[in-house]
């Protein structure tokens, strides 16, 4: 069976600098809210929502601008390679459409690292729901205990997790593991940690 490894993207793979985390912050917990009241709206209209909050009318164009070409962190090629040096397989399972990630990615240099790119519009729902999850780990054919995602965000890992998936907590941003995600198989403080942590655990006998 083929190991996966399914990275989150903002905030994960892609650097939310340019448009400010707590604008990304804001949009993710709006997704959350539509899952309760089941209604789904594409991502980047929960960004412009929330962006629009946090600037000045004349500023909000500039700021989605960036945030459609937000640059890979800096050690996020050389992880990527050192995971596929070592077997894996990668994905993308993010909360953005599928063709805007698609975009993104190759906006940053990224996309021809991955077998698979898959967005929630696919589902209907934003992570963490399961049903997110679930579908991803259909669409590259792996079973829960053959995939470990790989994410900055502990909510998305929390979810992740409840579906059988192995997790890996990138604490760039958080810095301190919250107590409701129990142990990761792998973390590090940045992506390059993080596979380094799994490339051991996985040549451990």
């Amino acid at each position: 069976m083929t190991a996966w490894a399914v990275f989150d993207l903002n905030g994960t793979l892609l650097d939310p600098e340019a448009i400010g985390p707590d604008a990304l912050d804001e949009a993710i917990l709006a997704g959350m809210t539509l899952n309760h009241v089941g209604e789904y709206r594409p991502f980047p209209e929960l960004l412009r929502a929330a962006v629009a909050r946090a600037r000045p009318p004349g500023e909000v164009e500039a700021a989605m601008d960036a945030a459609a070409g937000m640059p890979a962190f800096p050690e996020a090629p050389r992880a990527l390679d050192l995971l596929a040096e070592a077997g894996l397989s990668l994905a993308v399972l993010t909360n953005s459409p599928t063709q805007t990630a698609e975009r993104g990615l190759r906006a940053a240099g990224l996309r021809d690292r991955f077998a698979h790119v898959i967005g929630t519009d696919q589902v209907g729902v934003f992570k963490p729901d399961a049903r997110v999850y679930r579908h991803g780990l259909a669409a590259i054919g792996a079973e829960p205990a053959d995939a470990t995602m790989v994410a900055a965000h502990w909510w998305d890992l929390r979810g992740a997790r409840a579906v059988g998936m192995r997790v890996a907590w990138v604490g760039r941003r958080e810095l301190t593991r919250t107590e409701l995600l129990p142990e990761p198989d792998a973390e590090g403080a940045d992506l390059l940690e993080v596979a380094r942590a799994m490339t051991a655990a996985s040549t451990t006998p």
